[in-house]
């Protein structure tokens, strides 16, 4: 078991393990979650500049813009425990949602 920083880090780690498990920090994260919830399917892509338009219209995607973190809502939100029975899974470059099955 191997603790790093993303995003150099986790892809250190991405080309020695055969299971990477990421936790990530309230933003991104719980976008993510909550999108792939509504069926969306999220793109992640590294820098924000002027290849991102490129990179949104090559995926057919829109960008996303205006992102900040740091509202109380949020964090009640990520927190919240058995909130969601959806996990965001990277498959083709983008993140979907994962259903755990019911009992």
């Amino acid at each position: 078991m191997r603790f790093e920083q993303a995003p150099v880090g986790g892809g250190r780690v991405a080309r020695e393990a055969a299971c990477l498990v990421i936790v990530g920090v309230l933003s991104f994260t719980t976008s993510v979650t909550t999108a792939v919830e509504a069926g969306t399917h999220v793109f992640p892509y590294r820098w924000r500049d002027e290849t991102a338009r490129a990179f949104a219209d090559e995926v057919d995607a829109r960008l996303a813009v205006g992102r900040s973190a740091g509202y109380e809502e949020d964090v009640v939100l990520a927190t919240d425990r058995d909130a969601s029975t959806t996990v965001p899974v990277r498959t083709a470059g983008a993140f979907i949602a994962w259903r755990a099955p019911t009992a």
